[in-house]
């Protein structure tokens, strides 16, 4: 329901008392699959349940934060990064900003103490990814 952006639905399952962190599926969790399509009512939702913000996935590397680089959605970054999402838990989250070519991103993850000359992840570094 999270995936397909479904509010009410997921809403209702919280009612109900379904984990927000339950596991499975492509972006591990309702968290990471609501911020990867930008589903900002749902990632709300589920952080206002006590969802993981820096929960890890399991098919493919990263957070919620670090998914929602790939898809940039700025103000689900910002919810995030509001909410207590770690910008190092996931490492390379600059790089990937930078890869993407989203100057907005790479600003706001610099004002929150990001390292600019941090390596790791499939990219190196930041400027690194500029050069591939």
């Amino acid at each position: 329901a999270s995936y397909y952006g479904h509010y009410e639905m997921v809403k209702f399952l919280l009612d109900n008392g379904a984990n927000p962190d339950a596991r499975g599926g492509t972006y591990t969790n309702p968290l990471q699959a609501a911020s990867y399509y930008g589903h900002i009512n749902i990632v709300k939702l589920l952080i206002d349940c006590s969802a993981e913000v820096n929960a890890q996935a399991v098919n493919h590397k990263g957070s919620a934060l670090y998914l929602v680089f790939s898809a940039e959605h700025m103000e689900i970054v910002d919810l995030l990064l509001a909410r207590g999402a770690n910008i190092n838990a996931s490492g390379g989250s600059v790089q990937v900003a930078s890869y993407r070519g989203n100057k907005a991103i790479v600003e706001l993850l610099l004002k929150h103490n990001d390292d600019v000359n941090a390596r790791g992840g499939q990219h190196g570094s930041a400027l690194d990814t500029v050069w591939k």
